[in-house]
């Protein structure tokens, strides 16, 4: 039964030690009882081969205050008052990964056998560049639009209000309408 149980603990660490997403689990003190080679990658955390001796499955943060990482130093996930709810938090990497982003997530872990916290932590920046790269498409096309439409409107209205408009410049108030909804044919069909 042991030997089994064995294997399937071991079977459990292979499978979190694959993942991409960064997985680690504390004790209530912050201190590292089990982190996958992920986490190590997001906080540019490198071991030597001397720690490693070439064993890359030899891992191994145990017994290191997970606030003490690089790029979690700041972070208010590990404060005490709040160690006992979930919390998420999006974190800046400053240094050589400066611009790259990390969503951090803190679960307690309160059970007959251990107490403690999971943490995850993910590499979101490119979620972020493209939230940043919509928000400014929106911007140019809010302007792009506005532009043509207020054109429009204020041709219009001088054409339905004004009485004293000669032949002349209501064919060029028209022109440039339709010149204007042709911009705005354009910029949608871009």
């Amino acid at each position: 039964a042991k030997a089994v149980a064995s294997r399937k603990k071991d079977a459990l660490s292979d499978l979190f030690q694959a993942l991409p997403d960064g997985i680690a689990v504390t004790d209530m003190e912050g201190r590292i009882t089990f982190a996958n080679r992920a986490i190590a990658a997001l906080l540019d955390i490198e071991q030597t081969s001397e720690e490693l001796n070439g064993d890359l499955s030899s891992f191994d943060l145990k017994g290191q205050l997970l606030q003490e990482m690089p790029s979690l130093e700041e972070s208010s996930l590990f404060d005490p008052k709040s160690a006992n709810r979930p919390a998420v938090s999006e974190l800046q990497q400053s240094g050589d990964n400066s611009g790259r982003v990390l969503r951090v997530a803190r679960q307690p872990l309160q059970g007959a056998n251990s107490q403690g916290q999971v943490w995850t932590l993910r590499d979101i920046t490119q979620q972020k560049l493209a939230e940043k790269m919509r928000e400014q498409f929106i911007d140019t096309a809010t302007h792009e639009l506005r532009t043509p439409l207020s054109n429009i409107k204020a041709y219009a209205e001088t054409l339905a209000t004004c009485e004293k408009i000669n032949l002349e410049e209501q064919k060029e108030f028209c022109n440039i309408i339709n010149s204007e909804t042709s911009r705005l044919a354009r910029f949608v069909d871009d």
